[in-house]
């Protein structure tokens, strides 16, 4: 399993696009939970805006390639994921942004 999804299965882009953001709110769940740790909302509704947080932001990414992120493909997942590294690199040491990223390439390259 990587970030849910069973690599030993036909997958689909939906389900590696899932992923990608699964992987990425759990890599920074320290810096969103500095962001939101301090609010007066319950726990369930902060967890809530940190997954919309990051889906908003992988949004973002997908407009910036032109992709669609409802409907992903290959091409766009795969410059989806080069637009996230950059990103993670600003904040994030080397390693960690190269093995989140090898993780998902998995995925991404099991796609027909």
């Amino acid at each position: 399993m990587i970030y849910g999804v069973d690599a030993d299965a036909e997958l689909s882009p939906v389900q590696v696009r899932d992923a990608l953001v699964t992987c990425f709110r759990e890599a920074h769940c320290d810096i969103l939970d500095e962001t939101f740790g301090s609010s007066t909302l319950r726990p369930e509704d902060t967890e809530s805006l940190k997954k919309m947080d990051v889906e908003l932001l992988i949004q973002e990414f997908f407009r910036k390639v032109e992709g669609d992120y409802d409907h992903p493909t290959k091409e766009t997942l795969l410059l989806v994921m080069g637009e996230l590294k950059k990103f993670a690199e600003e904040f994030r040491v080397e390693e960690i942004v190269s093995r989140h990223y090898s993780e998902i390439l998995v995925l991404i390259k099991k796609l027909v």
